[in-house]
């Protein structure tokens, strides 16, 4: 797995972009405000990586 990032999207809006396998995923953090996405993926990834086994049942897109 690929380490997560942040990118913003055409629509406003940013997504956690990241890979498992070659398969890429995204999720989004629902804001278009810089800082709120930040924090959006701080809580991503201390939710996500909190446990040491990966997702916690989180809901995981493929990027278009």
């Amino acid at each position: 797995m690929s380490f997560p990032h942040l990118e913003r999207h055409r629509n406003g809006k940013y997504y956690i972009h990241w890979t498992v396998g070659r398969r890429s995923m995204r999720e989004s953090t629902r804001t278009d405000e810089q800082r709120a996405a930040l924090i959006a993926f701080a809580r991503w990834i201390l939710s996500r990586y909190a446990d040491n086994e990966g997702a916690d049942g989180a809901s995981r897109k493929r990027a278009r």
